[in-house]
């Protein structure tokens, strides 16, 4: 159906999102026919969403959502604690914006049909222990708390308890329900860390690189933020250390991440050799 709906206090279960604002209508007609999302924007003193698209015919007969969306955190702590997930992060602001498309009806995602691409840039905020359950599990991952144990010991105090973040940034594509990158970068005042690989929606697996930097020289996070064209990838930026930053390359630590999000499989690479052929052990 048309709708122009607009929502003073908007609430979606037990999440309390702020003003709502809704305008869709009806296109063209019989096997043609499209219902165009023209304006959907959510506003609270946290966050605003915007998003609009359109859900249409395919020519195999079924219909397709495709969806453009922006997501402003301004306080990206206190807007993922109105998600169900308190206390994951502490401050933070910044921007996750792309484009996406699924197969069937616009109010359930199908992951096998999943395809996009997304961006994403967070500034100054700290992770803090993020409860393993549910959504939090990818939190999870990104704080790099499940790897407090494995860390060597000047890592681990960096990212174990609560790691403070100056910049978080990533381009990624989802094709089929995966979830894929090869600049994801975080760094901070003690380190920074940088990841390629992919996530499995579906199966919530992953089979990611991590390499992570203690900042010793000025270079580190520098290289770490320059990672910004999703076409120059962990790779490249590993190569530019080795004249720009070979102090901190000496001592970076590489892992493998494998398994499920709730339980990963961390296997430790060994620092990472001046000759990307090598591996230091």
């Amino acid at each position: 159906p048309a709708f122009e709906v607009a929502v003073d206090n908007f609430e979606m279960g037990d999440i309390k999102l702020g003003r709502l604002e809704f305008a869709a209508a009806n296109t063209g007609a019989g096997a043609s026919a499209a219902w165009q999302l023209s304006r959907l924007e959510v506003t609270n003193c946290d966050m605003k969403v915007s998003a609009k698209g359109d859900w249409s015919p395919t020519a195999a007969g079924t219909r397709r959502m495709r969806i453009n969306f922006a997501f402003d955190a301004i306080d990206a702590g206190a807007t993922l604690g109105r998600f169900g997930i308190p206390g994951a992060v502490s401050r933070g602001h910044g921007k996750l914006e792309g484009k996406l498309e699924w197969i069937g009806s616009p109010l359930e995602i199908d992951y096998p049909t999943l395809t996009g691409a997304m961006s994403l840039r967070v500034d100054d905020g700290r992770f803090m222990q993020v409860d393993n359950r549910g959504a939090g599990r990818l939190l999870t991952l990104l704080s790099l708390q499940s790897l407090s144990r494995t860390l060597m010991t000047d890592a681990r105090e960096s990212f174990g308890e609560g790691f403070a973040f100056s910049v978080i940034k990533a381009d990624a594509t989802v094709t089929r329900g995966v979830i894929a990158t090869e600049n994801f970068s975080m760094t901070g005042a003690g380190a920074a860390a940088l990841i390629s690989g992919s996530v499995n929606l579906a199966n919530e697996t992953q089979q990611l690189h991590l390499v992570v930097l203690p900042e010793i020289d000025a270079s580190t996070a520098a290289l770490a933020v320059g990672i910004a064209n999703p076409i120059i990838g962990l790779g490249a930026l590993l190569a530019n250390m080795v004249l720009k930053a070979p102090l901190s390359r000496a001592f970076a630590l590489e892992y493998d991440i494998t398994g499920t999000i709730s339980d990963p499989v961390i296997t430790r690479r060994g620092r990472v050799a001046a000759n990307p052929s090598e591996q230091v052990r």
